[in-house]
């Protein structure tokens, strides 16, 4: 299968050649018809493996830091931040595509070279798990630089990631990528919830 096999060597050279990247991008979100319901724009970050963050500015300011060892979404608006487990709650993502390997991607996908579309290299990734909450993602590059990301959930809505002035290996700091929570926010997510029964089990000292 010539095409698998072209996929593979397309999304392995953009794996080997890029071990960081940052980027502007813009977002675009529509329903199962086709029409828009939400235009997004910011900043993103990714350091393989395990990191990435997402600076959101418009509509609204929101941050999505993976640490390493937890994801971190921050609604500025709100006052609030949430905190999950990356482990549990990456899985087969369009996040975990961009931030782990190949190997991983390999493992949790199955591979489609669509060919040069308009000068655009195209991928596609077709979850192995059924029940994956993706049914789709597909990848464009541009001369050797990721443009176009494209996911379409198992409902049939999608979501459009285009990326501009992006670059490739650049030095980012392991803080860049770890999130403080500030003063006065409140934290809630799974992992919060599961301190607290701990400490409130925890039995008194004699």
């Amino acid at each position: 299968m010539a095409g698998a096999i072209d996929a593979s060597v397309q999304l392995k050279k953009f794996y080997d050649q890029n071990h960081s990247i940052i980027a502007d991008f813009k977002q675009n979100s529509y329903d199962t018809q086709g029409k828009l319901m939400q235009n997004s724009s910011g900043k993103m970050a990714i350091k393989r493996p395990g990191l990435f963050r997402w600076d959101y500015a418009e509509p609204f300011e929101q941050q999505i830091i993976a640490d390493g060892k937890d994801i971190w979404v921050y609604d500025k608006d709100l006052d609030q931040v949430s905190v999950r487990g990356q482990k549990e709650a990456l899985g087969a993502t369009p996040s975990s595509v961009l931030m782990e390997g190949y190997k991983v991607v390999e493992e949790q996908f199955n591979l489609e070279d669509h060919g040069e579309i308009n000068g655009y290299n195209i991928v596609m990734l077709k979850p192995k798990k059924e029940e994956c909450e993706y049914k789709l993602i597909v990848i464009a590059f541009f001369e050797q630089k990721l443009t176009i990301m494209e996911i379409e959930d198992r409902f049939g809505q999608k979501t459009t990631f285009r990326f501009v002035n992006i670059k490739g290996n650049p030095e980012l700091p392991e803080d860049y990528f770890t999130f403080v929570v500030p003063e006065g926010v409140d934290v809630i997510g799974p992992k919060v919830q599961g301190k607290e029964e701990k400490r409130q089990k925890k039995p008194e000292k004699k």
